[in-house]
């Protein structure tokens, strides 16, 4: 086990000796985990827990990530970290260069668009009734790549245009893979009003908790990035990467919902949210989710390691 989701009301956790010790009202007795097998524990409910366990969670390197209602962001205890100074001294001074930092926002975005172009184009595969739709916005997509790489834009505002012109156009057509009952008109968070965006902005959620906890493992700030530019309150540079994966998220939600794995019964609206994933559903989901994070995962680390190995040539202009 590496991931422990926790997603029962009234869930209490302990830590006795090496081991996690999860107690929920339905269980008869605890069930208990070896620290050693865990990398993450995700709290999508309420649940009971010390500073103690915390300290001792974050002791043996596991990351605590905490959802609230289905929010869109997470409170997030990284359980490891690296503590190499230089390696961010290395990174500050690419950060502090506009022209190497545009250069690699090209590349992010870039491979954004690529990924959005894998999407379309295995969509096809399912949608031939879409040809048309997917065909124009995977041409549109393409000829943006073409143009970011023979004629990239002076600054990083230019480059935020032409991305959000790609955006509008791929979402366009992304929206069109899924039901009108599922009401997904529009990309909206905070609170996600649709089935569809709930579990976009749920994945995506979990996706940066891999991400920061990728680069802590490695010595990277996660605030200071290349694309999205420093700002109070977000982790950029998770943010940059991010986007390496989000077209992988996105391939899946469709699926999950081509597939029926996900129903359009198992959400519901309450007084607080105009949308949840109910309890059925969310077992579902991270039943789901636990098999395919393990590859985000691995593509994330050798993301990482690819930034390491490449700062001093970054640093250099090279």
């Amino acid at each position: 086990m590496q991931t422990l989701y926790i997603d029962k009301k009234g869930a209490s956790l302990d830590v006795e000796k090496a081991r996690l010790i999860i107690r929920e009202p339905a269980l008869l007795k605890p069930v208990s985990v070896p620290l050693a097998h865990l990398e993450r524990v995700v709290m999508t409910t309420e649940t009971g827990l010390t500073s103690r366990v915390l300290f001792r969670l974050n002791e043996a390197g596991v990351t605590v990530v905490c959802l609230h209602n289905q929010e869109s962001t997470a409170a997030i205890l990284s359980g490891s970290s690296h503590r190499d100074g230089e390696r961010r001294l290395q990174q500050y001074a690419v950060v502090s260069s506009a022209e190497l930092s545009l250069m690699l926002a090209i590349d992010i975005v870039r491979l954004r668009l690529r990924g959005q172009q894998h999407v379309l184009a295995k969509a096809l595969r399912s949608r031939p009734d879409l040809r048309l739709e997917l065909t124009l916005a995977r041409k549109s997509l393409a000829a943006t790549e073409i143009q970011l790489q023979e004629r990239p834009p002076g600054n990083a505002a230019m480059l935020r245009g032409i991305e959000g012109q790609a955006a509008a156009s791929y979402f366009s057509a992304y929206r069109q893979l899924f039901p009108n009952a599922l009401g997904f008109d529009d990309r909206n968070r905070r609170p996600p009003k649709d089935p569809v965006n709930v579990v976009l902005s749920l994945a995506f959620t979990l996706l940066h908790a891999e991400t920061l906890r990728a680069l802590h493992a490695v010595g990277l700030d996660p605030v200071l990035g290349v694309y999205h530019t420093a700002t109070y309150g977000r982790d950029s540079l998770a943010c940059d990467l991010d986007e390496l994966l989000r077209a992988d998220v996105e391939l899946w939600v469709w699926r999950m919902f081509a597939e029926q794995t996900l129903l359009p019964e198992d959400f519901a609206s309450s007084e607080h949210r105009p949308c949840e994933l109910g309890k059925a559903g969310r077992a579902r989901f991270y039943a789901e989710h636990a098999g395919r994070v393990r590859q985000w995962r691995r593509r994330m680390r050798r993301i990482v390691q690819h930034c390491v190995h490449n700062l001093p040539i970054w640093q250099k202009g090279g």
